[in-house]
């Protein structure tokens, strides 16, 4: 698995734990319902950004508002696309239906 996200909030460094089941569902439905959004220009789509970063770390002191005030406006985007790779990659193959042919032979 590709090595966890990181964050620091207040001085103190989080690390994402093992992704829970239902981050992939996230990614997948963020990814459904914001592909194609400026995210410069919806609001709705920043808040979803900030939710999804912050649950990753699964942690009461990463919060979506601990994450705008901590993080630069750069990173914020570097932690998401580290955050999808890192739970993508974390299923790796696995995903594939059982009667999938397989892709790595």
């Amino acid at each position: 698995m590709a090595e966890a996200p990181k964050i620091t909030i207040d001085g103190k460094e989080y690390v994402a734990p093992r992704p829970k089941a239902k981050m992939f569902r996230k990614i997948i439905k963020f990814n459904k319902n914001f592909a194609n959004a400026n995210l410069a220009e919806n609001e709705e789509a920043y808040d979803e950004v900030l939710g999804l970063v912050a649950e990753t770390f699964d942690n009461p002191a990463v919060t979506p508002q601990a994450v705008e005030d901590n993080t630069y406006l750069d990173e914020v985007f570097t932690l998401l696309d580290a955050v999808g790779k890192w739970i993508t990659k974390s299923v790796g193959n696995k995903s594939k239906t059982p009667n999938s042919p397989k892709t790595d032979q």
